[in-house]
């Protein structure tokens, strides 16, 4: 982070990176990105994937999670298995039912309906009283099923795939600016994605007005991805006029 704000660990190139291995700690938010704050208060490596862990001081790695003990990755349990808590974050299909993971649903139906007394459908035979967000013309939502966020989900879990590390106290997907510096737009593409699959609702065509105070970090992030998507289709057409010259 630059500015003037107190570093815990060491600045280096304007930045602050956290405390290193072995040296004392306090909490694991002061240890640099993939470390924790052991119980001996110094900060040590994160807990891999199969390895030992708590939710106190021995942390999995940021892209994994912490099931009955052990580090598993996320979207790693299929259909019809216990995932042993409702979190369909470690769902393949993201998607649970009567507390195990089940095939995926689709929305069957509109997306924007005009009241929360409108009834959403799913293929799978539930239905749900769509919901308030903030749309621009008021409109009532339903979130589609997981089967059709599934393009979405698969690029959170492309993403983790590639072991990006983050500060192990903090969500996998929070804000996070070493994964953004590493990954680039590669890392912002998951993270909207993520934002679609865990809060579609309060994203969806929001009133202006809205937008700084519903989940700000999704609409700076989306104005970030579309102004270097816009920049990167210019560059393209530059270089193809380029070449017909």
């Amino acid at each position: 982070m630059q500015g003037k704000t107190k570093c815990a660990g060491k600045v280096v190139d304007g930045y602050c990176r956290g405390i290193g291995v072995n040296e004392k700690c306090t909490h694991g938010y002061e240890c640099d990105v993939g470390l924790v704050c052991s119980i001996d208060n110094v900060c040590v490596s994160a807990a891999e994937e199969g390895q030992f862990c708590d939710n106190e001081h021995n942390l999995c790695k940021s892209y994994l999670y912490c099931k009955e003990g052990v580090c598993i990755k996320y979207g790693s349990i299929r259909d019809h298995v216990n995932p042993g808590a409702s979190n369909s974050d470690l769902c393949q299909s993201h998607y649970i039912k009567n507390g195990i993971c089940a095939p995926a649903p689709r929305l069957d139906g509109l997306v924007f309906v005009e009241t929360t007394k409108d009834v959403c459908d799913y293929s799978d035979k539930t239905f749900f009283n769509a919901q308030c967000g903030f749309h621009k013309d008021g409109k009532a939502i339903c979130k589609p099923g997981a089967a059709d966020l599934a393009q979405e989900w698969q690029d959170v879990l492309q993403y983790l795939d590639k072991r990006p590390e983050c500060n192990p106290s903090v969500s996998y997907l929070s804000i996070c600016d070493y994964g953004e510096a590493v990954f680039g737009q590669e890392y912002i593409r998951a993270a909207l994605s993520y934002w679609k699959v865990n809060s579609f609702v309060d994203i969806q065509e929001n009133a202006e007005c809205a937008k700084p105070y519903t989940h700000p970090e999704y609409f700076d992030l989306l104005r970030r991805y579309n102004g270097a998507v816009s920049v990167s289709a210019l560059l393209g057409l530059l270089v193809a006029v380029v070449l017909l010259i």
